[in-house]
């Protein structure tokens, strides 16, 4: 079943609000040592880009980027994907931009609200968005080592890998949004948070046991048994000479039930598994909790 070899588990940290209220007896404060938001589109812009990227801002409330500088003068300025809330990383993120020219990037920012901005609920939107055609990543930070990942995260900006969908057939979009959608919900999902507690309390007890351990003659020929205790796959590890089949880890499991959500109508699913109450119940909850981060399926 498996069709993804998940990249990374990238943190997905959108957008924060600070919220201050003030007594009627006191003044309303200001900050100080305030800087420039380096990432509106500058007063008085009306070329073409700028006119996409203000568009963009008026309708979502998000700022549109094409290029991850954001100044050169006094000093260059660009946005710090090793950033976030809690720490600070060393990896390397390099990223190869879209053609400079209005039709591309209004094509990227137009595919983007079409084909992305659907799964996307309000409450999770990023502060800025960045389109790019590909980005490069190591976790080390060792640019010849790099991959091509879907995006990347941090406290300011989400940055989105648009160039081969841009470049593919209707067919092949869906495959690649999808592709997109799972990698960017896996990345921001931590399974062993008790947020998660109702769907991998279900099986946790079968976690990594053998499945010959629970259901008598094992040996493949029915892998719908594995649906009783609430699994759609099993593990067996081909490098071992004593291998054997076991049920799949509580990460493993819950990628199994993502990429269900993602690569299968809720119809085409239970067509398979209406039958398997347990293994719908695991499937409803994941779809809920998935739903409630804010995701739209």
């Amino acid at each position: 079943m498996k069709r993804i070899h998940l990249l990374y588990l990238l943190a997905l940290l959108f957008g924060m609000t600070a919220v201050m209220s003030c007594s009627d007896s006191e003044e309303a404060l200001t900050p100080s040592n305030t800087q420039d938001d380096f990432f509106s589109v500058p007063e008085g812009a009306n070329d073409p880009v700028s006119l996409l990227r203000k568009d963009f801002h008026e309708k979502y409330g998000m700022h549109l980027l094409f290029n991850d500088t954001l100044r050169t003068q006094p000093k260059t300025e660009t946005i710090d994907f090793n950033y976030g809330l809690s720490e600070y990383g060393s990896a390397y993120f390099g990223f190869e931009y879209l053609d400079n020219d209005i039709q591309t990037l209004t094509k990227a920012t137009r595919t983007f609200e079409e084909k992305i901005m659907a799964h996307l609920s309000k409450k999770i939107l990023p502060y800025s968005l960045l389109l790019v055609s590909k980005i490069g990543y190591d976790r080390y930070g060792h640019e010849e080592d790099m991959e091509y990942v879907s995006s990347a995260s941090c406290f300011r900006c989400l940055a989105i890998a648009i160039g081969d969908i841009l470049s593919a057939s209707e067919e092949e979009q869906d495959g690649q949004i999808k592709d997109f959608l799972y990698n960017i919900i896996r990345g921001n999902i931590d399974v062993y948070d008790v947020s998660f507690n109702p769907f991998t309390d279900i099986s946790s007890e079968y976690n990594y046991e053998r499945i010959s351990n629970y259901v008598d003659g094992w040996d493949r020929s029915d892998e719908t048994i594995i649906y009783d205790y609430g699994f759609i796959d099993y593990y067996h590890d081909w490098r071992d000479r004593y291998a054997r089949d076991e049920f799949p880890s509580t990460s493993n499991d819950m990628e199994d039930y993502l990429e269900a959500l993602i690569y299968m109508s809720e119809t085409e699913f239970e067509e398979l598994y209406g039958d398997y109450p347990v293994v719908m119940q695991k499937y409803r909850i994941l779809r809920q909790l998935v739903e409630d981060m804010g995701f739209v399926l």
